[in-house]
């Protein structure tokens, strides 16, 4: 019926043609609701909203301005609140409604307009708790499913030796325990593993996943250490799906070279198990564009390099030699959202460049002497150990330098330094957790959820026609679920999609504010606003 009456909108510049549909002996207005529209052949636009009959207002385009009025409707006519001037009066014919503006309308600079604020619609609240991500969504409910094979065929020397509540003091002992153990011992196809956290009662479908990968010296540690349990409830209770990972661990004490295999033997293994999850996605939950890693020391090292490192940026001594075998290529990339660093390192800063897309939180303590906060050699604390038993004599960058890299090439990243304090400055002397934990706590947690807001859509504007603006939500990487738009200072004349409108803006609005509330499929609620 609204197509079909369309055709006679364009009457005459004193005659407006509202589509409407009524039956006879009924009020004029009391069949209509919402935004009614009519165009003002050389003149401008004329709409008038009913929708709520408490608030009714209008609006006159006409000479370059958008004049919104509150009004009252009074029988055949509507009327300025303000002055009681009658903008416009209403007849109605078997099917259409006629509007008749005044000739005191053509001077519109005359009137003392007010600004009207329009809700757009019924804003009722959505069933989601708004802090997801930030604080916990259930109590006492995260299960853990330990030990899921993510690989069972991978050559390396072990994937597991823990050594866990190590204090920087006791590292010497645990790198010669570890290099005492396995030195003499080659590589044999190796099952590993990891542990995935998430809450079992959540219904969310496709959550948000985090990488986790432990410290220690790529020698020593485990999955389950402390303080991956620590970070893989707090994080599941959140609402994320959490993997502990374990990656192929010891050196064949080869100098440089073997460092550096045994880095890209993790980053490997941190990738292949990114993609085993993502190939799980609906299995286990996953939002595949929202996926974070966070790692520890050398977990650090390996979660960094495996952010920026592409298969042609690989180190020149993962191929074959008369004394080693090829290790191979990398395994596709994750794309991943956001990487945070615990005291990590990269082992050239060169591998961060402008081709990549990383997105870092680094947390460091100034003095460390494991993993240079800056530049220099690691484990200087136990170069005597590292000298004798490996003879590791490289450098590496630390997290300031990371982060004067990435500033450098226009990179987001975020450096909090841990003043004074040295490796692993949330444990205390006996290597347990100090204050310094609820730091890396809340600081991890505000860096993913804001970058997941990153990932959600951005609110787009365009000038459509001389009263007219659109505004669509585009690129997003969370599906959209639901949208509920407000507008101050405008109206909505049409809603193109779920996703994009468009609007008649106020000129003599006091303020213009385009609001889209959406609901992505990872549980999150974010706002997008537009002017």
């Amino acid at each position: 019926m609204k197509e079909r009456l369309s055709s006679s909108l364009l009457i005459t510049a004193c005659l407006l043609i509202l589509t409407a549909c009524s039956n006879e002996n009924q009020t004029v207005l009391g069949n209509i609701k919402g935004l009614m529209n009519a165009h003002i052949p050389n003149q401008g636009e004329f709409y008038l909203d009913n929708s709520n009959e408490e608030k009714p207002f209008c609006v006159i385009c006409q000479r370059g301005r958008t004049d919104s009025v509150a009004v009252r409707i009074d029988g055949g006519t509507v009327e300025d609140i303000r002055n009681n001037e009658t903008l416009a009066m209403l007849e109605q014919t078997d099917n259409e409604l006629k509007v008749r503006l005044p000739t005191l309308v053509d001077d519109l600079s005359s009137f003392n307009l007010t600004c009207t604020i329009v809700d757009s619609e019924d804003n009722e609240e959505w069933e989601a708790d708004t802090t997801r991500y930030l604080m916990p969504v259930f109590e006492d409910t995260v299960t853990v499913v330990k030990d899921i094979a993510y690989c069972d065929d991978r050559l390396g020397f072990y994937a597991s030796l823990p050594m866990d509540d190590t204090p920087t003091s006791d590292y010497g002992s645990y790198m010669r325990a570890a290099i005492d153990n396995y030195k003499f011992e080659g590589v044999s196809p190796l099952e590993l593993t990891l542990d995935l956290y998430s809450l079992s009662n959540d219904t969310i479908k496709r959550r948000p996943l985090i990488i986790l990968l432990h410290g220690g010296a790529f020698l020593f540690g485990d999955k389950a250490g402390t303080l991956m349990q620590h970070l893989a409830r707090h994080f599941a209770s959140r609402g994320y799906v959490v993997a502990s990972v374990n990656y192929r661990l010891g050196c064949s004490l080869l100098g440089i070279p073997a460092f550096e295999r045994t880095i890209y033997r993790s980053v490997q293994d941190a990738l292949t198990a990114g993609n085993f999850l993502k190939d799980r996605a609906a299995e286990y939950g996953i939002d595949t564009d929202a996926v974070f890693l966070v790692g520890h020391s050398a977990g650090a090292v390996t979660a960094l390099t495996a952010s920026v490192m592409t298969d042609d940026e690989r180190y020149s001594s993962v191929t074959a030699n008369i004394i080693r075998e090829d290790l191979g290529h990398l395994p596709p990339p994750l794309r991943v959202a956001g990487t945070v660093g615990l005291w990590g390192a990269v082992t050239d800063l060169d591998l961060i460049d402008e081709e990549d897309n990383p997105n870092f939180m680094l947390l460091h303590g100034t003095d460390d002497d494991i993993v240079p906060y800056r530049n220099g050699k690691p484990f200087e604390a136990v170069s005597n150990v590292v000298e004798e038993l490996v003879g590791i004599k490289m450098e590496m960058s630390g997290s300031a330098a990371i982060y004067e890299k990435m500033e450098s090439i226009g990179k987001e990243c975020y450096l909090y330094s841990f003043q004074g304090m040295k490796h692993d400055p949330h444990l205390d002397e006996n290597g347990h957790f100090n204050e310094n934990i609820d730091i890396v706590d809340d600081i991890t947690t505000q860096y993913l959820y804001k970058r997941l807001d990153a990932l959600g859509p951005r609110l787009e504007k365009r000038i459509t026609g001389e009263y007219t603006t659109r505004f669509s939500l585009v690129g997003e990487k969370s599906k959209i679920v639901g949208v509920k738009w407000n507008v101050r200072g405008a109206v909505i004349t049409k809603y193109i999609s779920e996703k994009e409108i468009e609007c008649c803006i106020f000129t003599n609005a006091a303020e213009t504010k385009i609001t889209a509330t959406c609901m992505l499929e990872n549980g999150r609620i974010i706002t997008r606003y537009g002017k």
